[in-house]
């Protein structure tokens, strides 16, 4: 059995990259901000196309970047050893890409920046809270997947709430739309996982109704008992059957053998074997 030692490494250096991209980015008062995060119109007009798979690293909200390390300390290591150790880096990288050009298209006419996490945080997240929703993220507590993925739902809605009504709705636009794709992907991923998982065990019911079922040991023993007991009574019977010789002299020559005995000892000394004979005889006469 894999212990979490041994869980794969993805989820665990994700977050110290993206530490290591803020604190630098804080250190030189946001200049990489300026190179990493989403624009649409710089990226249409000025085919600045980096920046679609660039904006994760460039600083979000502070809201953006609590969902992102706790989704990715909590959440993400189960999902990634529920998934697979390739597949996962993959998938989220074609998640952030996505994200970005569906952003681009999206406000590719308004003058929005867009940078963060919430997208994959979000998207991790809902795809192992459908996944895995009764998983215990936190023995201690009995807290289950399903109820902490809405605490961090409702604590980020609360924080978008008070954006808005601080700002206004236009300057929490971008994230609520990163926060809508990251849930949204994450449906579709599911479904696909599930379907996929719905063809491999119908191939693999297929396959196994192919395959020679071995017995267990106790139903081989419960086999042999029966079989013995079988033919226990088919030799009985085959006994029986076989006393009448199908050479007539031989027949009448033990016959008289009986005969002679029942003169000289008695009915009663006969053997079972003699008694049988002299019925089968009677009948065949």
């Amino acid at each position: 059995m894999k212990s979490w030692s041994k869980i794969l490494t993805f989820s665990k250096v994700m977050p110290f990259v993206v530490l290591l991209v803020y604190l630098l980015n804080l250190a030189f008062n946001g200049a990489f901000d300026y190179y990493l995060a989403l624009n649409p119109v710089w990226v249409i007009t000025q085919f600045q196309a980096w920046r679609i798979i660039s904006f994760p690293f460039a600083s979000g909200a502070l809201e953006s970047i609590i969902l992102f390390f706790i989704v990715f300390y909590f959440v993400s290591p189960k999902l990634e050893f529920y998934l697979n150790k390739f597949l996962y880096p993959i998938l989220l990288f074609l998640i952030a890409a996505l994200q970005g050009i569906v952003l681009t298209l999206a406000f590719w006419q308004q003058n929005v920046i867009i940078a963060g996490m919430e997208g994959i945080a979000f998207f991790v997240l809902t795809l192992q809270t459908l996944l895995r929703p009764k998983d215990n993220l936190f023995p201690m507590f009995n807290l289950k997947t399903w109820a902490f993925a809405l605490f961090c739902l409702g604590a980020w809605t609360l924080y978008k709430v008070s954006g808005t009504i601080e700002n206004g709705f236009y300057s929490v636009l971008p994230s609520i739309a990163s926060g809508i794709f990251g849930i949204g992907s994450g449906l579709v991923t599911y479904f696909q996982v599930s379907y996929m998982q719905k063809i491999i065990n119908k191939r693999r019911i297929k396959n196994q109704e192919t395959i020679i079922n071995i017995p267990k040991p106790e139903e081989l023993k419960l086999a042999m008992i029966s079989a013995a007991q079988l033919q226990k009574a088919y030799s009985q019977y085959n006994d029986e059957y076989d006393i009448l010789s199908d050479n007539p002299s031989e027949n009448e020559e033990r016959l008289n053998e009986i005969l002679e005995k029942i003169f000289n000892s008695g009915k009663d000394s006969l053997t079972k074997e003699e008694k049988t004979f002299l019925d089968k005889y009677s009948k065949q006469l």
